[in-house]
């Protein structure tokens, strides 16, 4: 399954067409919409097979932190858009600890697994 992308609010329309829907259900990843077809090779871990994404914005006011990350990430790439993800094979509980996370690598659900400054890989040996 294609990952979730985080925008910043100011930017949401540059990669997003909602139809002119409500956006207020955009701010907890709660609708799909369709990403803008000149961004989506810009983003395409967040692109739907059918061009869609599920993606959640983010201001100032709603998460300071996690929009200052998403700044920074746009101010060396020029891409205001980041993954977000729940961390979780589909239809598995949200994974809490580095012990299932590192099972979650083990099935190869993902590549490269972060833990803390540890960058953990299958070829680590585990």
């Amino acid at each position: 399954m294609p990952f979730a992308p985080s925008v910043m609010d100011e930017h949401f329309d540059e990669y997003f067409d909602t139809g002119n829907q409500n956006l207020q259900p955009f701010y907890f990843m709660a609708m799909t919409c369709n990403v803008i077809p000149d961004k989506r090779y810009l983003i395409p871990a967040v692109v739907h097979v059918d061009g869609t994404a599920r993606p959640q914005i983010v201001s100032k006011e709603s998460n300071l932190y996690f929009y200052d990350i998403i700044k920074s990430f746009k101010n060396l790439t020029g891409i205001p858009v980041l993954v977000n993800t729940s961390f979780n094979i589909h239809e598995e509980p949200i994974i809490r600890s580095a012990k299932t996370a590192i099972a979650t690598l083990r099935q190869k659900a993902v590549d490269v697994l972060w833990i803390g400054n540890s960058r953990i890989t299958l070829q680590d040996g585990l």
